[in-house]
């Protein structure tokens, strides 16, 4: 069970859809889950629109809006921002100085293209980072789902107003070569275990299904 306990007003953002941007508690319901207390949360959020939402499983993160600015769109000044937390704004705000500095500033797109660790990281059960690889196939280049991703990649709630379109769109295809050869690894690594790519595919977004079946098809 989740012991945070939120109140109407509070900032948060959702672990697993960073993409929605920031949220503020719009009202909060007490229920029980399996006999605990818990909250039913009603959430706006400046991408993802109005959510309900339970307290349960610390999907949400409860946050501290600082009033500093980055070209326009609003900061985290504390608090991680969910599990994808190394983000564009979060490699800026680190207080670094002197050469790292200069560097990190000079190549954001490492922070736009970089895979989250969750799909990657080799302390963790290959199953969950397949499960995290596919449910990156959620983001696709055109209309709202490539701000979504640029979203969840950058950190800031209106990532137009530091990278242009085209420059989005770039930084797309690059993350999404990462994102596709990244899935093949784990495909092939997968072969000798069956039911466990079956299983996690249940759920997988359809892009996510078609890159599998290709995948399959050219073995």
């Amino acid at each position: 069970m989740h012991d945070i306990r939120f109140k109407a007003g509070d900032k948060v953002r959702h672990d697993k859809r960073p993409e929605w941007g920031i949220g503020q508690v719009q009202r909060v319901e007490a229920m029980q889950v399996a006999g605990q207390p818990a909250q039913r949360l009603v959430i706006r959020f400046s991408n993802g629109g109005l959510k309900t939402i339970s307290s349960v499983g610390g999907a949400i993160t409860p946050l501290e809006v600082g009033a500093g600015h980055l070209n326009g769109s609003r900061r985290m000044d504390s608090a991680p921002i969910g599990p994808d937390g190394d983000t564009l704004i979060n490699r800026e705000s680190e207080g670094e100085t002197g050469w790292l500095a200069a560097i990190s500033k000079q190549k954001p797109e490492s922070a736009m293209i970089d895979l989250p660790i969750e799909a990657t990281d080799p302390f963790l059960p290959r199953e969950a980072r397949l499960k995290a690889t596919l449910d990156l196939f959620r983001f696709q280049p055109t209309g709202r789902s490539l701000v979504d991703w640029a979203v969840a990649r950058s950190g800031l709630d209106d990532p137009l107003s530091r990278f242009t379109r085209h420059e989005l769109e770039q930084f797309f295809e690059r993350w999404s070569f990462l994102r596709h050869k990244h899935l093949a690894k784990l495909v092939e690594e997968l072969k000798h275990e069956p039911g466990t790519l079956e299983a996690a595919m249940r759920n997988a977004p359809p892009a996510a299904r078609r890159a599998v079946s290709q995948l399959n098809t050219r073995r």
